[in-house]
């Protein structure tokens, strides 16, 4: 009895003397949140951009939706580029008064705007719902990557 009583208590001082000699649980775990924190400034970061990025589509959708109808029809969506033009000249006027007039004007891309339109209208109604619209970044970026692939 005595035998297992000693080495219980040698196991336990051992167990003991492992826990003092070794860093702590909290200092051991210090790079690892280093790299968690970095990781949640990061995402903290590509959610602001996403919403940053949602709030000027849906501001962009209601300058196209000119007749409030919650839909945007091919004629509407065809003024896509003079709008966002018009938003880009607004910006400067804020940002750089000098510069306000400065805004580059684009050549007629109605046949590209027709097929974006086309790619963007999923339930193929011929009018884009808002949730439909806030795919356009999603669209432009997988045209990107084909265009480049050619």
């Amino acid at each position: 009895m005595k035998k297992v009583s000693i080495l219980s208590l040698a196991t336990l001082l051992a167990v003991a003397a492992c826990l003092l000699l070794t860093p702590s649980l909290a200092e051991a775990a210090k790079p690892a949140r280093a790299g968690t924190k970095a990781e949640a400034k990061k995402e903290k970061k590509a959610k602001k951009k996403a919403a940053k990025q949602a709030a000027a589509l849906d501001t962009l959708f209601k300058k196209l939706d000119t007749n409030n109808d919650s839909k945007l029809s091919s004629d509407e969506f065809g003024k896509l580029l003079e709008v966002q033009k018009q938003i880009k000249a607004d910006k400067a006027k804020t940002k750089n008064p000098a510069k306000a007039g400065t805004a580059k004007k684009g050549k007629k891309k109605g046949k590209k705007l027709a097929a974006l339109f086309d790619k963007l209208d999923a339930n193929k109604d011929g009018s884009l719902s808002s949730d439909e619209f806030k795919k356009l970044p999603e669209v432009k970026k997988a045209n990107k990557k084909k265009k480049a692939a050619k």
